[in-house]
């Protein structure tokens, strides 16, 4: 079972944890004023964080308030867990997922719409990306269908299609 973890118990902690610093009356008042309301486990783990990270002796408030931020921004409004590396890898991993899937999705609405053209209009759109220089290369590479067309040509062809409105 764990340790009850009030606002007294985090003060008796803050002399075990810093026992050069002698905190005075003003400071531990300082402490009690910002802290009284928080949730007295993210202070705990606060201050666990700043001894691992400050090599003071004493110390400073503010170090205290920007770790509890910190803490809770890894805690979710539910009241969950914090986020775990683990935790951080899934979502990360889930959004590279979402990005890939939207992206896909748009490569098939491209390769879509552009397939749909008429051939005198898909030969138009390739013969004006020949005549502009940075895209000479994605029109030699766009000749034949259209899903044979490289991603990056078909993106290039669809972009200019709807900036001059070639259709």
């Amino acid at each position: 079972m764990s340790e009850r973890v009030s606002l007294e118990r985090n003060i008796e902690r803050l002399a075990g944890l810093w026992p050069s610093a002698g905190f005075s009356h003003d400071w531990i008042a300082l402490f009690r004023k910002e802290f009284t309301d928080a949730n007295q486990h993210w202070l705990a783990e606060a201050m666990e964080s700043v001894k691992r990270s400050k090599a003071s002796h004493v110390p400073e408030l503010k170090w205290f308030i920007e770790e509890f931020r910190e803490v809770g921004r890894r805690f979710s409004a539910a009241g969950r867990e914090p986020v775990t590396l683990e935790g951080k890898a899934k979502a990360k991993a889930e959004a590279d997922e979402r990005e890939r899937r939207e992206v896909e999705a748009e490569r098939q609405t491209v390769l879509e719409e552009l397939s749909a053209l008429p051939p005198d209009v898909l030969e138009r759109l390739r013969q004006r990306m020949s005549e502009i220089a940075y895209l000479r290369p994605f029109a030699v590479a766009s000749t034949g269908p259209v899903s044979e067309w490289k991603p990056i040509a078909r993106g290039m062809a669809w972009a200019l299609l709807h900036r001059e409105g070639m259709r």
